[in-house]
């Protein structure tokens, strides 16, 4: 029978979609699991930690690029109220960095997830 943890790991990334905390519960998985794995899951481990990873960091880059928009792009009038310059632009190009980092994400946990689906089991022993 083949090892069912890296398909879960990979479900639990989808599942980040609609619950937003599954994807950290799955990166604790794998890193409870990856060191009592054998070599197959070992690596499957740490291409879900990785991924994980890459996708924090463009996020955590498109939470910054929102965030100092929101500093940067208020102006002032003569009697010193806030006005805003309209569309402020590293909110927008936050936004596409978020929506690319989530798209990427849920593709990469998709085909590892189908990948997880077709490797072959090992036959079940018959006694």
């Amino acid at each position: 029978m083949t090892d069912s943890k890296p398909t879960l790991i990979w479900a639990l990334y989808l599942a980040g979609i609609a619950a937003v905390l599954t994807p950290f519960i799955a990166i604790v998985f794998a890193y409870m699991w990856k060191g009592t794995a054998g070599a197959d899951a070992r690596a499957e481990y740490e291409t879900q930690i990785r991924v994980f990873w890459r996708c924090g960091m463009g996020w955590l880059a498109a939470f910054v690029l929102m965030a100092v928009s929101l500093t940067i792009e208020l102006q002032y009038d003569a009697a010193g109220v806030a006005t805003e310059s309209g569309i402020p632009t590293f909110f927008a190009i936050g936004l596409l960095v978020a929506i690319a980092t989530q798209l990427w994400f849920t593709v990469r946990a998709l085909v590892g997830l189908i990948k997880c689906f077709m490797k072959p089991s090992a036959p079940m022993a018959t006694a």
